[in-house]
């Protein structure tokens, strides 16, 4: 871990952020990280229903205008990311309205089920349109997993009111200057807690 911050610090890279998991904490703060926010997991069950009207899956050519978008809510340029995501989503939805994207979610599938993130919403009518789109778009039974950054209030609201339940949560963590600190209330789930 010396090692990686030492080359971090050596091309210029002076802020580093990391989700640490509860046992992790105490050697994270050994080396100098101190806590941002809490990094909430929640998980659900896949639903029937159909896929909001709103909602399209995405296509390469909206990878520009989603990168504007998350570039302003995360505060750093993830374009590589996002495309990387596109490649392995299982899932992936946009709403757009006159030609804006007002939000984005993929979903992937994992050892435990499928994990929604990243998900951003401009607002929590887009949002929940997307969380319907992921819940329904693998048919009914499916184990959903998601990390939210706790200070997005909405989120929190959206996720109980659909029936998601708090699992063990991780701490935001950050070395250095206060940097790239992004729109914390559009961000409804990370990709996660190694990806952000």
């Amino acid at each position: 871990m010396r090692h990686g911050l030492d080359h971090l610090e050596k091309t210029g890279i002076s802020t580093v952020r990391l989700d640490g998991d509860p046992p992790g904490i105490p050697l994270y703060r050994s080396l100098g990280f101190v806590d941002e926010w809490q990094s909430l997991r929640f998980k659900g069950i896949s639903s029937n229903g159909a896929v909001p009207k709103s909602v399209t899956p995405i296509e390469s050519a909206h990878l520009d205008a989603i990168g504007a978008l998350d570039d302003a809510c995360f505060g750093d340029c993830r374009q590589t990311l996002l495309h990387l995501q596109l490649q392995h989503a299982l899932y992936s939805f946009v709403v757009k309205r006159a030609g804006a994207v007002m939000g984005y979610l993929f979903m992937e599938s994992t050892n435990l089920g499928l994990r929604i993130g990243p998900w951003v919403a401009r607002d929590s009518g887009d949002a929940q349109n997307l969380l319907a789109a992921a819940r329904c778009a693998a048919g009914p039974g499916w184990m959903l997993t998601l990390g939210v950054p706790a200070p997005n209030t909405e989120a929190l609201d959206l996720l109980s009111a659909s029936g998601f339940e708090a699992i063990p949560s991780c701490r935001r963590m950050i070395r250095g200057p206060r940097a790239a600190e992004g729109r914390l209330n559009r961000i409804f789930a990370i990709a996660g807690g190694a990806v952000g």
